[in-house]
């Protein structure tokens, strides 16, 4: 599933471009929307999105699911997002090589998205399993157990 998303991401050079951005490229001008976000249900079925950065880098995030579900939700089967911290968040991902961050960029947006930047193909389908593991991961030490 693609949706059109944010405006004001250059065009790169294609030699700069590997396979998959070309064809994120290429979809963007048949469907005429300058800027397209990829869906990726993943089969340990979190979701995962893939964007084109300004730099020409693939940004792999779970779109701050994992954040909004865990403080808003109100589901007692979960330990909520701030009972967790964000320092255990944070650990989860750097124990996978991902950030932890604002998708602004700034303090606009209290949401946190996990995220990776991949600079290759390759890369990128490492960064769609790490992103979903991570979410994963943060789901299973939020559980509650209710024994």
């Amino acid at each position: 599933m693609l949706h059109a998303k944010l405006a004001g991401i250059e065009q790169l050079p294609h030699e700069l471009m590997d396979d998959s951005m070309r064809e994120v490229e290429q979809l963007s001008a048949l469907i005429r929307q300058s800027e397209l976000k990829v869906r990726v249900d993943h089969d340990n079925l979190e979701t995962v999105y893939l964007e084109q950065t300004p730099d020409g880098k693939v940004l792999v995030h779970d779109g701050g699911h994992a954040h909004n579900y865990l403080s808003t939700a109100g589901d007692r089967t979960y330990r909520d997002w701030a009972e967790l911290g964000v320092e255990h968040i944070r650990q989860h991902c750097d124990r996978l090589g991902l950030s932890l961050e604002n998708p602004l960029g700034d303090d606009s947006d209290p949401g946190l998205c996990i995220c990776g930047r991949a600079d290759t193909d390759s890369q990128v389908a490492e960064l769609v399993n790490r992103v979903a593991v991570c979410q994963d991961d943060i789901f299973q030490s939020a559980y509650r157990d209710p024994t």
